[in-house]
C-alpha cells in the first residue's frame, strides 16, 4: 500500500549532452525496494536508497565519475530514509529506525566500502528533512511512517545538533541533541490533528 506501482528505476542525466541514462543495476533489492526514497552524494560516491518490502532500508551504491554499479546492502536496523546533506566534507542521513524513534547518521565508507555509517543523532521520531544553520545541524522528524508504528505521544518535532566541530559530528555526539521545536507542543492543541504531522523540508 505505500510501494510504487512500478519496481523503481535509476538514472544518470548527462547536462551536457542532455542524454538521460538508466544505470539501473541488476540486483535482486531492486525487486523488494518499495521505491527509491532519497540519493546523497560524497567523496565521488553516489547513493540511492529507499525502505524494503520485507524490512530494513535497500542502498544502492555508484562510482560517481564512472557511473559504475559498487554494490547493494540492505541494513535491517533501519526502516525509511528522505534526504543527506553533505556539510565541510561530511555526509550525513536522517533515517527511521525499524525498532522505534529515528536516528541521524554519518557516512564513514569509501568506494571500496560504501556501505559503512556511524550514528550521531537519537530522535524519538523519523528522521526527515536534514538543514545546516548557524554551524549546527537541524532534522526534523515524523512520528512514524514506513516499517513502524506511530509511538503514543510522540508527534514531529525539531532536533537541533550540538555545535558541529572540525571534522564533523560523531558518535558521542549521538545524545546531545536538543529538541528544539513539538508540533503536539507548540503548535497543534488538538492532539488527534497533531499525530498526523509529519516535519518537512
Amino acid at each position: 500500500a505505500l510501494g510504487d506501482f512500478r519496481t523503481p528505476r535509476m538514472y544518470k542525466y548527462n547536462l551536457d549532452t542532455d542524454k538521460q541514462i538508466d544505470i539501473t543495476p541488476s540486483h535482486p533489492l531492486i525487486n523488494t525496494t518499495l521505491g527509491i526514497r532519497s540519493a546523497g552524494y560524497s567523496k565521488e560516491v553516489t547513493f540511492f536508497s529507499g525502505p524494503n518490502l520485507l524490512g530494513g532500508l535497500n542502498f544502492f551504491a555508484f562510482d560517481a565519475i564512472s557511473g559504475s554499479f559498487l554494490g547493494a546492502t540492505n541494513l535491517p536496523a533501519y526502516s525509511n530514509i528522505r534526504k543527506w546533506k553533505e556539510h565541510e566534507g561530511v555526509l550525513y542521513t536522517a533515517v527511521g529506525n525499524s525498532s522505534s524513534g529515528g536516528s541521524v547518521l554519518r557516512w564513514i565508507g569509501d568506494k571500496t566500502n560504501p556501505f559503512l555509517f556511524e550514528k550521531v543523532g537519537d530522535l524519538d521520531g523519523q528522521g526527515a528533512e536534514l538543514e545546516i544553520h548557524e554551524g549546527r545541524l537541524f532534522v526534523t522528524t515524523w512520528p512514524g511512517g514506513v516499517g513502524s508504528a506511530p509511538t503514543p505521544g510522540i508527534t514531529a518535532s525539531l532536533f537541533m545538533s550540538p555545535i558541529i566541530p572540525s571534522g564533523g559530528l560523531t558518535s558521542v555526539h549521538s545524545a546531545a541533541w536538543t529538541k528544539v521545536w513539538n508540533v503536539g507542543d507548540d503548535y497543534e492543541p488538538d492532539s488527534v490533528t497533531a499525530s498526523t504531522y509529519g516535519g518537512g523540508a
